[in-house]
């Protein structure tokens, strides 16, 4: 349980990630303004600093996260990314795998709180090749996860419980172009990150009120 006594509650957090983040801050629908809206709303005081870019594979991600992150001193770090390591590149998983050792090492090395998000989806068809690597690539993040002890949040895992409770309809539910998330793939996401974080972070008041009680 992380108690962020000593700040008050203030939180500089940054999104990195590539298009799924950029548009999470983009739009006004988006996930990252709804998490940062729903965390100020749940006591806390959030200085975000969203650093999405479209088309970023993990590794131009490690190659500016020295500026886009670091420089900005953030406590803690969602990270999401290696949709375009599947799409757009010929890297293999163990360079996957490496690229995303080496920026949780680096946030580690500058006391940086790193949370994982899992990929989400290339479609609603769980059967698509694409689908199957992605399920492979978050294989190696849990896997990450718990050699390097951050915590990971499954949202792969929430979307497809929501497309299984439509799929009768055969209707596109979370994408709009089998990648990009409509809003109601953001408030999926939203809304795992919102449960999750707060699942193991408390504002300071609350940690005032378990004090005063305990006297």
């Amino acid at each position: 349980m992380f108690l962020y006594e000593n700040q008050k509650n203030k939180l500089k957090i940054s999104f990195f990630g590539d298009s799924i983040t950029w548009f999470g801050w983009e739009l006004p629908y988006g996930y990252v303004q709804k998490t940062v809206k729903a965390l100020n709303d749940r006591g806390f005081t959030v200085t975000p600093f969203p650093s999405g870019i479209k088309g970023n594979t993990t590794r131009e991600m490690l190659n500016r996260m020295d500026y886009d992150v670091l420089s900005h001193k953030p406590d803690i770090m969602f990270f999401m990314g290696g949709l375009n390591d599947i799409w757009h590149t010929n890297e293999t998983i163990e360079q996957y795998q490496e690229n995303i050792e080496n920026i949780i090492d680096k946030a580690q090395k500058n006391k940086i709180e790193v949370i994982l998000l899992n990929l989400t989806i290339f479609s609603e068809d769980i059967n698509d090749q694409k689908n199957k690597k992605i399920a492979q690539y978050n294989g190696i993040l849990e896997k990450i996860a718990k050699e390097k002890k951050v915590q990971l949040i499954d949202v792969n895992k929430s979307f497809w419980e929501e497309i299984g409770k439509h799929d009768k309809t055969g209707r596109i539910l979370t994408v709009s172009d089998g990648v990009h998330l409509n809003e109601k793939g953001n408030e999926v996401l939203a809304e795992k990150v919102i449960r999750d974080f707060s699942e193991t972070h408390k504002p300071y008041r609350l940690l005032s009120a378990n004090k005063s009680t305990k006297k």
